[in-house]
């Protein structure tokens, strides 16, 4: 179990799927990434793409995102996905979606959806992180002034994303987690996370 670290939600219980398929978000990681978010995040749509708990999105709504869109592949995932959001009482502010994040993200671009804050966690050693900068990329997602939280092992890979069209606006290591803060290219020069 985790639970909401800050705002309206603050100490509610996050149930977390069991087994290797999904990795909840560590508290302190989690902790860190809102430190640097918090005024930043009220009125905002928040879509995170490899829910697995949907930590990263119900810490949003408890500090004032408007609203929040969780994808996750797995079934047993899913299903305690929308449980959380359920028990937190967040239904109303809350889309669970069960997919593939790589799908959904044209999908979801093509219904003109756009998101102020997206959360990109994968799974380790897929190689799903370049592979969704550049699917958002190719398919709008972002808001003007949008950004892209990404987490991930230091191993994976990162390097090269300023020339996919994505500028690091700021970069944290934690233990062997690193979160890049990142902006595309196209936006404006100030980011959200400054």
């Amino acid at each position: 179990m985790l639970r909401v670290i800050s705002g309206t939600l603050k100490g509610q219980r996050i149930e977390t799927p069991e087994g290797r398929g999904t990795r909840p978000v560590l508290t302190r990681v989690r902790k860190a990434v809102f430190d640097v978010l918090q005024f930043a995040v009220p009125g905002t749509r928040i879509l995170d793409l490899f829910g697995g708990s949907g930590s990263y999105a119900f810490e949003a709504l408890s500090l004032g995102a408007a609203s929040a869109t969780i994808i996750e592949k797995d079934p047993q995932a899913y299903r305690i996905l929308v449980r959380n959001a359920r028990v937190l009482g967040v239904e109303k502010q809350t889309e669970c979606l069960r997919g593939d994040a790589l799908e959904e993200i044209p999908a979801l671009s093509r219904r003109g959806r756009r998101y102020d804050l997206v959360f990109v966690a994968p799974p380790q050693g897929l190689g799903l992180v370049a592979s969704t900068l550049a699917r958002i990329m190719q398919y709008p997602l972002l808001s003007s002034s949008g950004l892209v939280v990404v987490q991930h092992h230091p191993k994976e890979y990162s390097e090269g994303l300023a020339k996919e069209g994505w500028v690091l606006a700021r970069e944290k290591k934690y233990g062997q987690t690193i979160v890049g803060f990142y902006q595309s290219r196209s936006g404006p020069q100030r980011s959200r996370a400054e």
